[in-house]
């Protein structure tokens, strides 16, 4: 989406790959490879790069912080366990990222449902040290500043009160750039099912937020 709303809450490019993609995606792989033969320190690396991620995407499905971090712990353990299992499909950068955010998805779900939650009923914790600071630049007035922390809690609370099966497609894919058959083998669903899932999203969000989203570019 080209929403400028839902670009206040893109992620960061990710830590240990110098602005390159490719270089990024090789270093990864190879320490995806060396952690496969139980090398300590290269999955430590990758804990490094991927821990943002995993935390973001969490926080977003549980909606408090000390939850969201016991999922990243539990998404890590998890996945070194299961490095000997992984298939060589999943052994490539993206196609790894995508694995470790099923663990965290599902591990989220478990913590929800075992708690008997609803997101949106904890998603002011969403926002914790998200005020105006946390947005602050040397360029922007305090105006701008307090409009952009605004803008970004008024749309991480409508993002929280989506019902789970559009919520978590949407997380995936508009704020984390999963691919469509990523998302799809992450929900368990059809790709098709995951584009009619974001169609919806959409439109409930729209019904939230009104003009603060733009008309969708059509991807």
């Amino acid at each position: 989406m080209t929403s400028r709303a839902l670009k206040l809450l893109s992620p960061m490019e990710q830590a240990g790959t110098g602005g390159d993609p490719g270089a990024g995606a090789r270093a990864i792989a190879e320490r995806l490879e060396r952690a496969s033969r139980g090398d300590r320190a290269a999955f430590s690396d990758l804990i490094r790069i991927h821990r943002p991620r995993v935390q973001r995407v969490a926080l977003r499905l549980v909606g408090n912080h000390e939850d969201a971090e016991d999922v990243a712990q539990e998404t890590f353990v998890r996945a070194w366990h299961g490095l000997e299992t992984l298939r060589e499909a999943d052994r490539p950068a993206a196609a790894f990222s995508s694995w470790l955010l099923g663990i965290a998805v599902h591990l989220s779900r478990d913590l929800q449902r075992a708690r008997g939650r609803r997101p949106e009923d904890a998603a002011a914790s969403l926002l914790d040290g998200q005020g105006p600071d946390a947005l602050a630049g040397s360029m922007r007035t305090p105006s701008a500043i307090t409009e952009e922390a605004e803008t970004r809690r008024r749309v991480e609370l409508a993002i929280a009160a989506l019902p789970e099966r559009l919520r978590v497609p949407f997380v995936l894919r508009a704020l984390e750039g999963q691919s469509y058959d990523h998302v799809a083998r992450i929900t368990g669903v059809r790709a098709a099912t995951v584009r009619t899932q974001l169609v919806q999203a959409r439109r409930a969000l729209r019904r939230m937020l009104g003009p603060l989203l733009d008309e969708e570019d059509g991807r």
